[in-house]
């Protein structure tokens, strides 16, 4: 399966989960995820610790608080 068949798959998809399923490295995941996004392929979303408060907004999310300070994941612009 490639990266972008494994982005429209639903749920959160983080650089480290990504390269689990791919067998790679997240630092070779997250350059092929930059060169997509500034292709506009993907979009890259930032949530920060005031996440999570049971909004449920978020693709895949399950609204409980993210123990890190931030949490990066990416999704397909259709």
């Amino acid at each position: 399966m490639s990266l972008l068949e494994l982005l429209d798959s639903p749920g959160v998809h983080t650089a480290a989960q990504l390269a689990a399923d791919l067998g790679t490295t997240p630092e070779m995941v997250e350059a092929k995820l930059e060169h997509y996004a500034r292709l506009g392929y993907i979009k890259k979303t930032i949530l920060f610790a005031g996440c999570g408060e049971g909004c449920k907004a978020c693709p895949g999310c399950s609204g409980l608080k993210h123990s890190a300070a931030s949490i990066t994941y990416w999704e397909r612009v259709h």
